[in-house]
């Protein structure tokens, strides 16, 4: 983002306040070849039915390792392209994944209303879809542990994922200086299995 005033919303307290790490702990690689210890979050997962939102979005197949950097870009263009159109910002950025790697991405911005779109930016929604949502504490590179708990909570429940998951960004990451306290909303449908 720019570093200026974001058009909509102040972004606020994660919906799940109480989602903090737990006391457990588990042991990771590090760099220096040495075990380390982070702590395990413990996720409050809750069923809600979803309306349909309107978005603006820019969609790529991006890599792993490059993937922060190009939304970063991305959420700059699109928040400059929403201000020059004066069109209200109903929620905070977010971003859809087909996939757990992070291949195939849609950055994009809740908005009012339609406008005009050129280049590579383009209207889309947030489906009206029932889904499995839980508050992730902490660094984005622990987000994969909110969408483990989330498959497991769905298959757990005799449900079955439907399409892309998607993460708004509650904290923004530029005026948040401590990665333990980003807060992120991991979103994944679901419906009952197909047979």
């Amino acid at each position: 983002m720019d570093g200026g005033r974001k058009p909509g919303p102040e972004r606020t307290n994660c919906p799940c306040p109480h989602a903090m790490p737990s006391p457990t702990l588990k042991v990771i690689g590090s760099t220096t070849g040495l075990p380390q210890e982070v702590p395990v979050m413990s996720y409050d997962i809750r069923a809600e039915a979803l309306p349909e939102r309107l978005t603006l979005v820019k969609r790529a197949h991006v890599a792993p390792d490059e993937l922060g950097g190009w939304l970063h870009r991305a959420y700059q263009e699109l928040f400059a392209y929403i201000a020059e159109r004066d069109v209200p910002v109903t929620g905070p950025p977010f971003g859809r994944y087909a996939s757990n790697d992070g291949i195939i991405v849609e950055a994009g911005i809740p908005i009012a209303a339609p406008i005009p779109v050129s280049g590579d930016l383009v209207l889309s929604s947030l489906p009206a879809t029932d889904a499995a949502t839980t508050c992730h504490v902490g660094p984005y590179e622990r987000l994969l542990d909110a969408s483990d708990a989330l498959e497991k909570w769905i298959h757990d429940h005799g449900y079955e994922r439907k399409g892309p998951y998607w993460e708004v960004y509650v904290s923004d990451p530029e005026s948040s200086h401590d990665p333990e306290t980003l807060q992120t909303v991991v979103i994944m449908p679901y419906r009952l299995p197909m047979y």
